[in-house]
């Protein structure tokens, strides 16, 4: 009777551990966001607060099928509507590019890469480097919450991180300080994305400066950001 017994209670405990162990085990990853293709037509839902977009997207088998995609004012994807896609909206063009006017006066634009974009409102800016005398500072308006910026000087390994703090006076104003630097020396700098897109920008791209020489009493010259 022992023996069973024994067996029994071992059993259980093997079971709570695998149990714990199962538990202790880390989630899949998610998906990452798959970009829009096949977009036919946009439709901006001010009653909802929602962009809606069809796509005609191919379905494995040789076909294609209908598919609607709805999205957040942010550019975040909800989850799949249950009701059709309402009349009206935008036609985009055979390679699914499209611009259309949404909130606030921002105009989506939809590229054949199917990259989402939010056009910047005017008084949002793009990123430029302001330059100092052995300092430089990285500011930009955008409605785009930032934390910090990476940079490192050109050919050497060590990355540094400036954390990006937002201006008291000015909501949108965001700037990131750059110390210890070295006239005639080049720079590298990683900027976070400053406008919303669909999907999220990857690792940002390392842009290029030469650091000028500034009098201490002279003006600030500045830098505008290089474009994609």
């Amino acid at each position: 009777m022992l023996r069973p017994m024994r067996a029994i209670i071992s059993g259980i405990a093997g079971a709570a551990a695998l149990a714990a162990l199962a538990a202790q085990e880390p989630a899949p990853d998610p998906e990452p966001p798959q970009p829009v293709s096949g977009l036919v037509r946009a439709l901006w839902r001010p009653e909802r607060a929602e962009l809606w977009l069809l796509c005609r997207e191919e379905d494995g088998r040789g076909g294609s099928a209908e598919r609607v995609r709805v999205f957040d004012p942010w550019l975040n994807e909800r989850a799949v509507p249950a009701e059709p896609m309402p009349e009206g909206g935008q036609l985009a063009a055979e390679d699914g590019a499209l611009e259309l006017p949404v909130w606030a006066g921002h105009r989506l634009r939809a590229g054949a890469d199917g990259r989402l974009t939010l056009s910047r409102r005017p008084w949002e800016t793009a990123p430029r480097v302001v330059w100092g005398p052995g300092w430089a500072a990285v500011e930009m308006r955008s409605t785009v919450p930032l934390k910090s910026l990476s940079w490192r000087r050109a050919g050497d390994a060590q990355i540094f991180v400036a954390p990006i703090a937002g201006e008291t006076l000015d909501g949108i104003l965001q700037r990131a300080h750059l110390r210890g630097l070295d006239a005639g020396e080049t720079i590298e700098i990683a900027l976070p994305a400053t406008s919303w897109t669909f999907p999220p920008s990857a690792a940002p791209r390392w842009r290029s400066f030469v650091v000028p020489g500034v009098d201490p009493a002279g003006p600030r010259p500045t830098s505008e950001w290089p474009s994609d």
